[in-house]
């Protein structure tokens, strides 16, 4: 499902966010081609973090907000350990160092929507 997929494609539409929609099942992914092509050959949201990397970093160095929708069993880990690596990797900094990063950003530029 795609909540509130009309309103996000209209801000995107308006520049105000640029939408990178990826769908694990097979019922979502006709609805995810036909939102964003960006996401093409991705169908996990972590895949799609490590995938495009180096913009992901540039976003955060700008200090860009990070919005993330999905299930907490198959959603919440995966990506924040993908965050994890990919400011680890950039940074060349510890993966505790990294954690504490995102953790200081929770909430405020990084944000997660999970549900059961």
């Amino acid at each position: 499902e795609f909540a509130h997929g009309p309103e996000l494609q209209r801000w995107e539409r308006m520049g105000a966010v640029e939408l990178r929609v990826v769908f694990s099942r097979e019922e979502g992914a006709e609805e995810a081609t036909a939102v964003t092509a960006a996401a093409a050959g991705c169908r996990h949201v972590d895949e799609l973090i490590l995938r495009d990397s180096d913009e992901l970093a540039e976003l955060f160095r700008q200090g860009a907000h990070v919005y993330v929708c999905g299930s907490a069993a198959k959603l919440g880990k995966s990506v924040s350990d993908a965050v994890v690596a990919v400011y680890r990797e950039k940074r060349g900094c510890s993966t505790e160092e990294a954690t504490a990063w995102l953790d200081s950003i929770k909430g405020e530029r990084y944000v997660t929507d999970v549900f059961k």
